[in-house]
């Protein structure tokens, strides 16, 4: 059945599932989940799912209304996506679009504008070869899901991470002037294998991200590492850099190393905030010039050792 436009509007906080034949989505359709009455219920759920598959031969628009609360207010793909068009996720902030099935068939895009889509599946995003951009809005990684898809980050968008997670494997690209921020909620889990290049920023607002593998960084921007809950894990190859610029430490923030020479010498180090902390748990590092802008804490471990660039200004305290 070809569709130019479908609209979940169901008036009152209940699910609706949409069964039945294939479903083909030609260039300018969309799907839209309109804005619910009210907020779901905690045990409740008012998502509305399609489950048959969709075949997408244009730019087809999928838009959420409804911000994520307690989680039944979402957007679902059940069914099996297949085509070449361009999926393109809007409607409001925390809008969850989800993709719950393995879309290998599907080689299109995606594009991220607005709305948060959400990874359920580790072949979700099909075998398409184009980056997935974001223009905004959010990735949300499901529990156990890993990636492989390059993303580039065109403007300021966020990194969610929805339970203890597998890897990704892709490139992410941030463009200048934009700021890719990674949330993990609630003490959630992600390794990153794939690197990170561009001369935009990237901001570690919570705890639960290991880089591993043997890629290096290329990120001329700030990195910035601050929230609660454990730390951010170096694990690369020693030698291999997973920080190229420079390094902010923000409020509470912990930067833990599991690896020698995580950081480019030449990286300058800032602290802000709420006593960050390094921990090198013994192993050996050297970064650039030192910038005291808060307290700071710094753990070497019984045979650490951290080396700055010319930071003679700074008023040390070794008790």
């Amino acid at each position: 059945m070809r569709l130019r436009q479908l609209v979940f509007d169901p008036g009152v906080l209940h699910e609706c599932r949409l069964e039945g034949d294939s479903l083909w989505l030609g260039d300018g359709a969309g799907v839209m989940f309109r804005k619910l009455p009210g907020d779901v219920g905690n045990g409740q759920s008012a998502s509305q799912s399609i489950a048959g598959s969709l075949r997408l031969s244009g730019r087809v628009r999928f838009a959420n209304q409804n911000r994520l609360y307690l989680g039944g207010e979402k957007l679902r793909i059940d069914g099996m996506v297949s085509g070449d068009g361009e999926f393109v996720v809007g409607g409001v902030r925390h809008g969850i679009v989800q993709l719950a099935g393995d879309n290998s068939r599907y080689t299109g895009a995606f594009v991220i504008e607005t709305g948060s889509l959400m990874l359920s599946h580790s072949a979700a995003l099909g075998s398409g070869k184009a980056p997935v951009t974001l223009n905004g809005g959010a990735v949300v990684i499901g529990a156990g899901v890993s990636t492989t898809h390059d993303l580039r980050v065109a403007a300021d968008a966020d990194w969610d991470s929805h339970g203890p997670n597998g890897n990704h494997d892709g490139t992410i690209a941030i463009d200048a002037g934009a700021t890719l921020t990674v949330k993990n909620g609630g003490g959630n889990t992600m390794t990153w294998r794939g690197g990170i290049a561009g001369a935009g920023d990237l901001t570690l607002a919570a705890h639960g991200t290991t880089f591993a593998g043997d890629r290096p960084n290329t990120l001329s921007g700030t990195v910035r590492v601050g929230g609660e809950r454990g730390a951010t894990i170096l694990a690369r190859a020693s030698r291999v850099n997973v920080i190229a610029g420079p390094l902010t430490m923000t409020h509470s923030g912990t930067l833990r190393w599991a690896a020698d020479e995580q950081i480019a010498d030449t990286s300058p180090v800032t602290f802000t905030g709420v006593l960050p902390t390094l921990e090198l748990r013994g192993h050996r590092e050297t970064v650039g010039v030192l910038n005291l802008q808060g307290d700071a804490r710094i753990d070497l471990g019984e045979t650490g050792q951290l080396s700055f660039a010319n930071s003679h200004a700074i008023a040390w305290d070794e008790s």
